[in-house]
């Protein structure tokens, strides 16, 4: 007797439900009910087939909430401002290195998108849904249902990738999904957004901006490297270990109206790209190799020192390569495991960029099943290079533009590179491997780029930026 459930939301965040004529939906085949939230219209039937068609000969009117005027270049304009001039540097440096370097707001886009099947009786609430935190999503129900916990059943399922999406107080689809159930009392609902709903209302990962100057003696050491940075928060996602006696990262805010959550390694994913991209150009100015210099800077890192070196034998670096291609490598620690990838790059005299292979050496401390483990450096290198190269949300008139694969694109099977991964036995407590292996994947990359081409990529994803050889 189950139903399934259709629906639309408030394209503006924020908006609200204004005004809805229910009766072109109401009369077509197979549909049951048509339920008014307050952000929201759902269309019940009895097939999900047929709910999507009522639902399409809706013409909802939603609010803009006072945020009809925001987009991606009034938010970057925000945070512009709210960094403000680059940081100051050593009035001894010989040579001063500045570069600002912007990422976009991403989705989770998961495989599977949000959905929840619910009933909810005089008696309480019966819930099966896929969530990283069962505990929290039976909570976010009850509160919805304004029942105690205690009345609220949650069977929790496969949950057909998460990556952040599916973490506590990001459970707007359970929400949604037992007020609709509500409506229907006693019968279950299957509320299950689409593709564009997925897209469309994530907690997306934050859009952010840096702006970074660095100072070198005159034989080339680094002095200082200092940073501004807005829309990604402060953590230790801006830790460099590096030795260099001048180090500072400060965060600035800009406030927007756009919904944003944990996304796969969370704010090491903008940080990583920003440092470990700077700390090149920084390497470039001192005309010296990318490897031997930071290697140069590690002399008290142990851990890091061997990840680096070990990533350096696998990709063979320094040794020579055919004209327009190009490595480079990139060195990171989150979550208590410090990974150092190196991209094989090539670049046509068009322009066109081909990722050949990826490298991947991985300190998490013991690793307990070697198969596992590489799929996880794997699967977070395959996700990393989606986001390096393709995925970008944009913000227009208030909403967000993209819908759906065919304008928030990954790479296909026939994309990817050859990747390989290593593990680098250490003593260190056991770390992280399901998000550790994204954050080196982007300065890798773009990094790689620049010693093919010459042309430095400071703003992602990648293919935003002409990679025409002048080198």
């Amino acid at each position: 007797g189950m139903l399934y459930a259709a629906l639309e939301m408030a394209p503006v965040l924020g908006g609200t439900l204004q005004a809805i004529d229910t009766a072109p939906a109401a009369a077509m085949p197979g549909v049951q009910q048509v339920v008014r939230l307050e952000g929201a219209v759902a269309v019940v039937a009895d097939s999900f087939w047929r709910a999507r068609r009522a639902l399409a000969a809706l013409t909802p009117q939603f609010t803009d909430a006072g945020h009809g005027a925001v987009s991606t270049a009034s938010i970057f304009a925000a945070f512009d401002a709210a960094i403000g001039a680059a940081p100051d540097m050593p009035s001894s440096a010989a040579t001063m290195v500045t570069a600002d370097y912007k990422v976009p707001f991403l989705a989770h886009a998961t495989m599977e998108p949000m959905v929840v099947t619910a009933r909810v009786t005089s008696d309480g609430a019966e819930i099966w849904t896929g969530v990283q935190d069962p505990l929290n999503a039976r909570s976010a129900a009850a509160k919805a249902l304004g029942l105690g916990t205690d009345h609220v059943q949650l069977t929790n399922l496969l949950l057909g990738g998460g990556f952040g999406r599916r973490l506590p107080f990001t459970y707007d689809y359970v929400d949604i999904g037992v007020r609709i159930a509500k409506a229907l009392s006693p019968v279950p609902v299957k509320t299950i957004w689409t593709r564009e709903n997925d897209i469309q209302h994530d907690y997306y990962r934050p859009a952010a901006m840096s702006r970074h100057a660095g100072a070198l003696d005159g034989d080339g050491r680094p002095l200082a490297v200092r940073s501004k940075f807005a829309g990604g928060g402060n953590s230790e996602a801006t830790f460099m270990p590096y030795a260099i006696a001048d180090m500072a990262a400060t965060a600035h805010e800009a406030e927007h109206p756009i919904r944003t959550g944990a996304w796969r390694s969370v704010l090491n994913s903008q940080h990583g790209f920003f440092k470990e991209s700077f700390i090149d150009e920084m390497a470039h100015a001192a005309g010296r190799d990318p490897y031997e210099f930071r290697l140069g800077l590690l002399s008290e890192q142990p851990r890091f020192r061997a990840v680096l070196e070990r990533v350096a034998r696998m990709a063979a670096w320094g040794t020579p390569l055919p004209p327009g291609e190009g490595r480079g490598m990139a060195l990171c620690e989150s979550f208590g495991t410090i990974v150092g990838e190196v991209a094989h790059v090539a670049v046509s005299p068009d322009g066109r960029l081909q990722v050949k292979h990826m490298y991947a050496a991985v300190d998490c401390g013991d690793v307990v099943h070697l198969d596992g483990a590489k799929a996880q450096a794997e699967g977070g290198i395959i996700f990393g290079l989606s986001a390096a190269l393709l995925s970008e949300i944009t913000i227009d008139g208030g909403r967000v533009v993209q819908t759906n694969f065919r304008d928030y694109p990954m790479i296909h099977l026939a994309d990817a590179p050859a990747v390989t991964v290593e593990f680098v036995a250490s003593d260190a407590h056991l770390g992280g491997l399901g998000e550790p292996c994204v954050p080196p994947v982007a300065p890798a990359l773009t990094n790689a780029i620049f010693a093919a081409t010459g042309v430095r990529v400071r703003e992602l994803p990648i293919r935003k930026t002409p990679l025409v050889r002048t080198t």
